[in-house]
């Protein structure tokens, strides 16, 4: 579709002056995914600006009627990166399919350190987890993959199931992949990047239950949000 242009926060600002429309009043409502703020003006055309903060004034979207603007919600995808990309902004359409693409992500840090592991098991991810957290060029993606190999191995020894939270950024959606074990949740990448980023020595502690942090299910099922199972 080629009915949308993506313009710079001084043309918007231009845009509705032009339209007496206030930014910060005159919008008409706020979308219940992103949050983003729309603007119908009289000429037909839609506009979207982002609620998320960002350190530079963020672009907008301008769609040409609102039939061009219910297409692209529909596919709840817009033709712009997010900003102030999270670790799970990256790979999004193989993160949303996890489970079918642990081979993939093996694959992946075999190749990128030169191991022939064919095996998933806590030694192999220990190899794995001491190149992973020196490899900051690598990021993000040989953390994601990581992520997988360790959520899996997870997985197995609690005989759970993947499971995903669909996430907005300030446009799109993106993809966290839990591990569900009965009535408890484990939030994979959080425990892994805080491991990285404590610089933890090794990866046993991913699977050291009395330190993870699991969440209880109840909490999401309390506030509305849906897992989905995979």
């Amino acid at each position: 579709m080629d009915c949308v242009d993506i313009i710079e926060y001084s043309t918007f600002q231009k845009l509705l002056a032009d339209h007496h429309k206030d930014p910060m009043r005159d919008f008409d409502y706020q979308m219940e995914t992103n949050h983003a703020f729309i603007y119908k003006l009289n000429t037909g055309q839609i506009v979207l600006f982002p609620s998320f903060p960002s350190a530079d004034p963020p672009k907008c979207l301008v769609f040409r009627d609102q039939g061009c603007f219910d297409a692209y919600v529909s596919e709840d995808r817009f033709p712009i990166e997010n900003y102030d990309k999270q670790l799970e902004d990256h790979d999004t359409n193989r993160l949303k399919n996890i489970g079918s693409n642990i081979s993939y992500y093996q694959g992946y840090l075999n190749n990128r350190y030169k191991f022939n592991f064919i095996e998933l098991n806590r030694e192999t991810i220990q190899s794995y987890y001491l190149k992973v957290s020196k490899d900051e060029p690598g990021y993000p993606l040989t953390v994601i993959a990581l992520g997988a190999l360790m959520g899996e191995q997870l997985r197995i020894e609690l005989n759970g199931k993947w499971v995903i939270k669909k996430n907005y950024g300030p446009y799109n959606p993106y993809y966290s992949p839990l591990v569900r074990s009965d009535d408890k949740v484990f939030p994979v990448y959080d425990k892994l990047y805080s491991m990285i980023e404590s610089k933890a020595k090794d990866s046993s502690g991913f699977f050291d239950r009395r330190f993870f942090g699991s969440i209880p299910l109840k909490v999401f099922e309390d506030a509305g949000v849906r897992l989905i199972e995979l």
